[in-house]
């Protein structure tokens, strides 16, 4: 009886590593090489370097758009931002800070009445 057991036992145990055995298999025929891996992040890597330097582009074409805006009427308002570029609150608030930080504009009173002028 008890040889019966370990035959049993042992027949589990062949059956459950035949099926880890099928499991590895499978996770290495779909495994891609790691050569293959690297040019994939590297792709990803471009693409996201080529995206920021778009977006930092678009940036300083729209405070160069505000510089404009200012040369030509002498002072502007965050609405006139927004209505200007047709951006939001946030990011024209955004736009006239750096612009400030970087001492191109300065502003002039506070809460509804500020406005920007040229430094």
């Amino acid at each position: 009886m008890l040889h019966l057991i370990y035959i049993a036992i042992i027949i589990v145990l062949g059956v459950w590593i035949a099926s880890l055995m099928n499991k590895i298999k499978k996770l290495e025929r779909n495994a891609k090489p790691a050569a293959e891996e690297r040019k994939d992040i590297e792709e990803v890597g471009r693409a996201l370097a080529e995206h920021n330097k778009a977006v930092q582009e678009k940036i300083g074409e729209s405070k160069n758009r505000i510089i404009i805006l200012l040369q030509e009427k002498g002072r502007v308002t965050n609405d006139d931002v927004q209505k200007e570029l047709e951006v939001s609150d946030a990011t024209a608030t955004r736009y006239l800070d750096d612009l400030e930080k970087d001492g191109k504009i300065i502003q002039q009173g506070s809460q509804k009445g500020t406005f920007y002028v040229l430094k």
